[in-house]
């Protein structure tokens, strides 16, 4: 990824990061020590053991919930992967299904795959849906290995269920017309706060508030935009590796808003003119 992705991923990364140790430090000092330095003790060698890539595959079973492959979903992969070798896309992976309904394959860590249940389900029903299958995989291999994805995940457990927690709030009191108006306006709290902070002469608590508002602009914006690029480099894979017009008939049906099309034609234009270029010459004629 570019200097510009990987700027977008450690934002959200640090501040997820940052928030989890400060509330384990407060969960900490709550607890009885008895209780607070075992379970600390054993959250560090839990993290060191996912960071030298250990234990990876019982990572994505307790944090993403995937857990191994069934016999005859391995035998129905068979044909995807050797799909995906005709293609020169490697796929030496360890395979993790999700029992989620939708369709999708996601990279985990360093060498897992995750495919759900939904993409399973298509592929045993046939239909030459081995190509689209593995188109999918094929887009989720060209995101690259996330060497620490496991460890950052499990270090922030806590980030995830605060911002579970929050994002409930939000949506319940979103109801509420003006506490809808007061969130969206919350940049105007903030810069309050800061000028309060620093024309009385004590910014700290202040600047800090501000601070925490600016982190709930700042975090959706770089993930959302992390998500982009991340999909525009899964796309040029999946374009270079031929797979380009099998992900654009996957998506097609779903290709409702303008960007979602364009997408989808991208995808097309991009297969379709490698197809052109590996042509024969007398092919053309």
């Amino acid at each position: 990824m570019s200097d510009r992705g990987t700027l977008l991923r450690v934002v959200p990364a640090l501040t997820a990061l940052a928030t989890s140790t400060v509330l384990v430090v407060i969960v900490g000092a709550v607890l009885p020590g008895v209780i607070a330095l075992p379970v600390f003790v054993v959250g560090v060698v839990v993290m060191a053991v996912l960071l030298s890539g250990r234990a990876e595959a019982t990572a994505a079973q307790v944090l993403a919930g995937a857990r191994e492959p069934l016999g005859y979903e391995v035998a129905s992969l068979k044909p995807v992967f050797a799909v995906l070798r005709e293609h020169h896309v490697a796929g030496d992976v360890d395979v993790r299904v999700s029992d989620s309904g939708r369709v999708y394959a996601t990279r985990f860590g360093r060498h897992t795959l995750v495919v759900s249940a939904g993409l399973m389900r298509a592929v045993r029903a046939g239909g030459a849906f081995d190509e689209r299958a593995a188109a999918i995989i094929a887009h989720a291999l060209g995101l690259g290995v996330r060497r620490f994805e496991a460890a950052v995940a499990f270090w922030t457990l806590p980030w995830k269920t605060m911002r579970a927690v929050c994002r409930a709030a939000v949506a319940l009191l979103s109801v509420q017309p003006l506490l809808s108006l007061a969130w969206r306006l919350r940049f105007v709290t903030a810069t309050a706060a800061a000028v309060q902070g620093i024309t009385e002469g004590h910014p700290v608590f202040d600047l800090l508030t501000a601070g925490i508002v600016v982190v709930t602009y700042l975090v959706p914006w770089c993930e959302r935009r992390e998500q982009l690029l991340l999909q525009r480099q899964g796309d040029r894979f999946v374009i270079e590796h031929g797979f380009g017009t099998c992900l654009a008939e996957v998506l097609r049906p779903s290709a409702r808003a303008p960007k979602a099309l364009q997408r989808v034609h991208a995808l097309q234009v991009g297969g379709q003119r490698r197809e052109l270029t590996l042509a024969p010459t007398g092919a053309a004629s």
